[in-house]
């Protein structure tokens, strides 16, 4: 009966100990939630400019209201401009993505119907400076469970695209001759913009990206030429191409076309 006793009293003692830790991880979760809840209250209610922006914690930054779809910045007020929290209708969520640079511009949106799905790109500034302006491209979308997920157009994926579609050539009288997709030709004249001992080394795109949400979506990209003995690139034209996303949610360029200086 003595043991009996034992093990019936050391049933409750365990019992209470799993009901207390059970208790403390929900008392824990539901804290945490607050937490997150109080601080998405402070989410900024209008789009901020230079003047406001470090008065908020969360500064709106784009939005489009007819389809509950806000993008906030998390304002550390330092110049690094990086992380936001995007909400999507219910869904609300942060992404480490860098949304503008001391030059304030703000980011662009655009809807558009996609693979049957409706996706809000975003354009961010990421980096600007003498020479250099450059955005980055994300798509924005609920899948079929209702949860928000995220397409990215990288720097890397974009040139690479470039890269096999592009192949150049010096023709007579410092002529750059452009050939995209191995049928189209353009031609670009060099005499005037450089000396005659400077020799053509490569050309490079990357240091100005821009993308326009006015038919459609697309890139534009500064077109450069380095020439050896000299350091910095020289600014030669424009690529522009139209972006599509396959049924694999991945970013194609279309119809690439290169425009004189």
């Amino acid at each position: 009966m003595k043991n009996k006793k034992v093990y019936i009293y050391a049933s409750i003692a365990a019992t209470v100990i799993l009901m207390s830790i059970l208790f403390g991880t929900i008392l824990k979760k539901t804290r945490a939630n607050e937490n997150i809840k109080d601080g998405f209250s402070e989410f900024g209610s209008s789009i901020t400019n230079n003047e406001t922006f470090k008065d908020s914690k969360y500064p709106l930054l784009a939005e489009i209201k007819y389809k509950d779809f806000h993008i906030y910045g998390i304002n550390k007020n330092d110049d690094n401009y990086k992380g936001i929290v995007v909400k999507y209708g219910k869904n609300t969520k942060e992404y480490d993505v860098t949304y503008m640079t001391p030059m304030f511009i703000l980011p662009k949106l655009k809807v558009m119907e996609l693979n049957k799905k409706e996706v809000i790109f975003s354009s961010f500034n990421v980096a600007s400076g003498s020479e250099v302006y450059i955005e980055d491209l994300y798509g924005f979308y609920l899948n079929s469970d209702g949860n928000l997920e995220e397409i990215y157009f990288s720097p890397k994926e974009y040139k690479s695209q470039l890269d096999k579609a592009i192949k150049y050539n010096i023709k007579d009288n410092n002529m750059l001759n452009v050939i995209i997709d191995g049928c189209n030709n353009f031609n670009i004249n060099l005499k005037g913009l450089v000396e005659p001992t400077w020799k053509l080394n490569k050309i490079t795109y990357g240091n100005n990206v821009s993308f326009i949400f006015d038919d459609g979506i697309n890139i534009r990209l500064g077109l450069e030429a380095y020439f050896e003995n000299i350091v910095t690139p020289q600014y030669i034209g424009t690529i522009e191409a139209k972006i599509t996303i396959n049924n694999d949610n991945l970013f194609v360029l279309k119809d690439i076309v290169i425009t004189d200086n």
